[in-house]
């Protein structure tokens, strides 16, 4: 499906504050991604649009199930990435999911499995590699 990176932003977040949260409400998905609830609504009538969200007027929001398959494959990229950038390249947790954030829109699954892979091997129980540091 083609989607802009702020699109998967907002259908991640949806996931994440279901998760967290049980009901999400635009001023919920506002604050937890620091935008003005305008922002939210724009981009939830472009959801709507693409049958990845489903929302009753002034209601909750709900994630469909093309809109929840989606949205775990990209917090899944996310999950990884950060992973790999706090135990692989020795970024702190707050750096990690900064670059996170930025590149996971952007790799194809191939390579993101393949960091996946990377990753589990080099932190598999009883093999711990040293992660990078700053050279």
């Amino acid at each position: 499906m083609n989607m802009t990176p702020a699109l998967e932003d907002y259908l991640e977040a949806v996931l994440i504050v279901t998760q967290n949260q049980g009901l999400v409400r635009v001023k919920d998905l506002a604050s937890f991604l620091r935008v003005k609830a305008p922002s939210v609504i724009q981009a939830l009538n472009h959801l709507k649009a693409k049958g990845l969200v489903h929302q009753e007027p002034y209601g909750s929001i709900n994630l469909t199930e093309a809109g929840r398959s989606h949205a775990r494959e990209i917090y899944r990229r996310h999950k990884t990435l950060k992973k790999f950038f706090q135990t692989i390249v020795g970024l702190d947790e707050v750096v990690a999911e900064e670059e996170a954030c930025k590149i996971e829109h952007y790799l194809n699954k191939d390579t993101i499995h393949r960091i996946l892979k990377f990753t589990e091997a080099n932190t598999a129980q009883g093999h711990q590699c040293r992660p990078l540091r700053a050279l």
